[in-house]
């Protein structure tokens, strides 16, 4: 039980000394903005932050931002918003096209998403459980 107790005081004191020292080392600028708030639609951030990596990373845009109308994701990427990003030479096509009924019954909003995808000659990705034949 000694032990334990040692250790987390041990802990708990290399979490303070060391949060000062870096602090003190790096400095902190509370006005400085982090790449979540510069780079806000994620996508921007994914391909720059990979970028120069000793693997090789590749992107698919994502198709159902929100993914239902109650989803509140803090964003809605129609065409649009993705069309400028599948010029990145990374970036291999659409991913995970899940709205097959809005695909079937004709949604603009999707189709228009695929359109766009074909018309740069990428990649669709998607589910359609149950879907055969002429569905």
């Amino acid at each position: 039980m000694y032990s334990f107790l040692i250790s987390l005081g041990i802990l708990i004191g290399g979490y303070l000394i060391y949060g000062a020292f870096v602090e003190r080392l790096f400095g902190v600028d509370p006005s400085r903005k982090t790449p979540a708030y510069t780079m806000t639609d994620g996508i921007d951030y994914m391909l720059q932050a990979t970028e120069g990596l000793p693997i090789d990373v590749r992107f698919m845009l994502p198709s159902c931002v929100p993914a239902t109308p109650l989803d509140e994701s803090g964003a809605n990427l129609d065409y649009r918003a993705i069309d400028s990003f599948y010029d990145h030479p990374r970036v291999l096509g659409l991913a995970e096209m899940m709205n097959y009924v809005g695909i079937i019954n004709g949604d603009s909003t999707a189709v228009e998403k695929i359109v766009a995808s074909q018309s740069h000659h990428k990649k669709i990705d998607g589910h359609a459980p149950g879907l055969s034949g002429k569905d």
